[in-house]
């Protein structure tokens, strides 16, 4: 790849519940990932190193050039809300020399008491005696750093056992290894992105649980057999969409792992999934983002 769009969206005088919408339509564009900068959280790689004024959000979005940058920009702006400050910008990036610089900030990071995500440049620390993922991202979302995977981590972490495993949209293939790693006897892992599909069977071979953990980017329908343990860390109306096909994956008194999901939305969220037999087990929140996990009693042993 020899160039990227991208697409800058600002957010000026900026309260919680705008930026958490501003945010949430750009992901619903299904992007693998977004970078975000506030008065807080800032990076010395972007073209201005310094916090943004107090009440400014700006996120960036990345994409090969496979279309006009015109109409990536206008696909951007069909999904925002029209009644807020929001400026756009888009150019065509020659040097990708940011694509590798960012690596000297992915350190190795303990996510959940049992496991420690780490790149390949940078092993986790000689003492750490917890189970070691090592990750290699490349495109595909789930490096550990965002609050969604965090959340689906420290989820594994509770609730793997000696039954199956399936991760839902698996990105980077982090989940999987994380469950495979933590004694999941079998894991199957699928995303309909190509792309993510060949990073996690890469990750995958990296770590070791090649014996463990299946790649499939067949869709969720078309999957076959049941697993104690689901985990979907996608969008939310996705997951919505998605409701039967998820149910019909988990084994009874199994766990359902539903991460991706806005806090301020929660509510809203589980109008959708609150059905006879699916009850929620614990709620945790990371930031702006909740990951609900859930028990499948079917109706007729509830």
């Amino acid at each position: 790849m020899d160039a990227l769009h991208c697409v800058e969206v600002t957010l000026h005088s900026a309260d919680g519940a705008s930026a958490e919408w501003v945010e949430a339509s750009l992901w619903s564009l299904g992007l693998s990932g977004l970078e975000r900068q506030d008065g807080d959280t800032w990076s010395e790689l972007v073209d201005e190193a310094i916090p943004l004024a107090p009440g400014t959000v700006r996120w960036r979005l990345y994409r090969p050039p496979e279309r006009t940058l015109h109409e990536d920009e206008a696909e951007v702006r069909e999904v925002l809300p029209d009644h807020l400050p929001l400026t756009l910008r888009a150019w065509v990036i020659d040097d990708l020399s940011f694509l590798e610089s960012w690596k000297e900030h992915f350190r190795p990071t303990q996510v959940s008491p049992r496991l420690i995500v780490h790149p390949p440049w940078e092993p986790a620390p000689a003492s750490w005696e917890g189970a070691r993922v090592c990750i290699e991202p490349g495109m595909a979302f789930g490096s550990g750093t965002h609050e969604t995977t965090r959340l689906c981590m420290r989820a594994i972490d509770r609730l793997v056992g000696d039954a199956a495993v399936l991760d839902v949209g698996c990105g980077s293939g982090i989940l999987a290894i994380a469950a495979a790693l933590l004694g999941a006897p079998t894991v199957l892992a699928t995303d309909n992105d190509p792309l993510a599909t060949s990073i996690t069977r890469e990750n995958v071979r990296l770590n070791a649980v090649e014996a463990h953990v299946v790649v499939t980017d067949d869709p969720l329908e078309a999957l076959e057999g049941r697993f104690g343990l689901v985990v979907a860390n996608i969008l939310p109306h996705v997951l919505v969409e998605l409701r039967d096909a998820l149910l019909a994956r988990v084994a009874s008194q199994g766990s359902l792992v539903l991460s991706g999901i806005l806090a301020a939305d929660v509510e809203r969220f589980w109008e959708a999934f609150a059905l006879p037999g699916l009850s929620v087990e614990l709620r945790e929140d990371d930031g702006i983002w909740t990951a609900l996990t859930c028990r499948w009693a079917p109706a007729a042993e509830a």
